[in-house]
């Protein structure tokens, strides 16, 4: 027992909160700023191994907001997904309910189960189909046991991406220069017949 099986590296940090951006430029920011962290990010997405054969995308905090992460995990092969954060600093607000809705959200998009682990909650197991099936309360101390599936069959959004949203934009843009088109065609009909009047009084 005991033996590290694998390790992830958190790869979107918090700006201004674990890194500050465009530090090359603005040095004189950091002295400002004292509580700002100075990591590195993880280079690499993934899986990690588990003793039961179960692979495992891992996301950390604020990674919960990247659809692409997750997408990438399961096109990668992860079964389940696992989320790890620390809600402490949002207190007893509605953030950590927010927080937690974006996880149901990246269930859905990829059809895998996901739990989350938060030191002062809220800890849940969400389905593939985005229903919180178990949570803990805020800052109370408490266990979740749960049956969870897993899943190694991608989602339509798994393998394809932003591919619908995109197409709907495309077909936008189209619709928007098929009505351009046929409102200066009209227009220079109308004035064509304008024209043939005006030349016949």
């Amino acid at each position: 027992g005991g033996k590290v099986l694998g390790s992830y590296d958190k790869t979107h940090l918090v700006p201004f909160g674990e890194y500050l951006p465009l530090r090359g430029l603005f040095p004189f920011i950091k002295e400002l700023i004292t509580a700002i962290g100075d990591f590195s990010p993880g280079e690499s997405l993934g899986w990690l191994g588990s003793s039961t054969g179960a692979k495992l995308g891992v996301t950390i905090c604020f990674e919960s907001i990247f659809p692409d992460i997750f997408r990438e995990e399961a096109r990668l092969g992860a079964h389940l997904f696992v989320n790890l954060t620390n809600d402490a600093w949002f207190g007893e607000t509605a953030a950590p309910y927010q927080h937690l809705s974006m996880l149901a959200m990246r269930a859905v998009e990829n059809r895998r189960w996901i739990v989350r682990a938060a030191n002062t909650g809220i800890s849940a197991t969400i389905d593939p189909c985005g229903r919180v099936r178990s949570q803990t309360p805020l800052f109370e101390r408490a266990t979740i046991v749960d049956l969870v599936d897993l899943v190694d069959v991608n989602s339509f959004y798994s393998v394809h991406g932003e591919i619908f949203p995109w197409a709907c934009c495309a077909a936008l843009v189209a619709m928007g220069l098929g009505a351009l088109a046929r409102t200066k065609r009209r227009r220079r009909n109308a004035l064509a017949r304008m024209e043939g009047e005006t030349r016949e009084n």
